[in-house]
C-alpha cells in the first residue's frame, strides 16, 4: 500500500514521511485476512492508470499466477501490470503486519509497520519511480 500511496502521490517522494503521515495515508490493517487476495481500488493516478493493491500471503508469486490466468483472454492482460513489492520491506515491516493484523496488537504493530517503512522508504520511492519511468516509455511507444 505504501507503493501505491507514492504512486499516487499521497506521500512524498524527497523525503521520509512521518509516523503520522504514514498512518494516515494507508488502511494498513483495516483490511482482514480474509481478504488476502482481493484487490484493494487505491485510485487514479496522473496518467488515468487505475491502481490497485493485492496482498496474497506467503506465496505472492502463486497469487500472481493465479490473476495473470484469470485475465488471460478474458481482457487485453498487455493493459495489467502487477509488481512485486515484498522484497523491498523489511522483516520489521512484516512483523508488524503481522502483529497487527493477526493478533489485532495494533499499538506494537503499527509501530514496527512505520519504523520498518521508514527504513526501507528510499527502496520503495525508487521503486516506484522506475515503474513510473517504465510506464511513460511505454505510453510514448503506443
Amino acid at each position: 500500500m505504501i507503493a501505491a500511496a507514492i504512486h499516487l502521490n499521497r506521500l512524498p517522494t524527497d523525503r521520509i514521511p512521518g509516523p503520522d503521515e504514514i498512518l494516515n495515508t494507508v488502511p494498513f490493517d483495516l483490511r482482514e485476512s480474509g481478504e488476502i487476495g482481493i484487490p484493494y481500488f487505491m485510485g487514479i493516478d496522473e496518467c488515468g492508470h487505475e491502481i490497485y493493491v493485492v496482498g496474497f500471503g506467503k506465496d505472492p508469486a502463486l497469487g500472481l499466477q493465479v490473476i495473470q490466468h484469470l485475465i488471460a483472454g478474458r481482457a487485453d492482460h498487455e493493459e495489467w501490470k502487477f509488481f512485486n513489492t515484498l522484497p523491498y520491506i523489511n522483516w520489521i515491516t512484516r512483523c508488524g503486519g503481522f502483529l497487527s493484523r493477526r493478533w489485532r496488537w495494533t499499538g506494537i504493530g503499527r509501530f514496527l509497520l512505520v519504523r520498518g517503512i521508514r527504513q526501507c522508504y528510499p527502496k520503495i520511492c525508487n521503486l516506484v519511480r522506475h515503474i513510473k519511468e517504465w510506464n511513460h516509455c511505454q505510453e510514448k511507444l503506443s
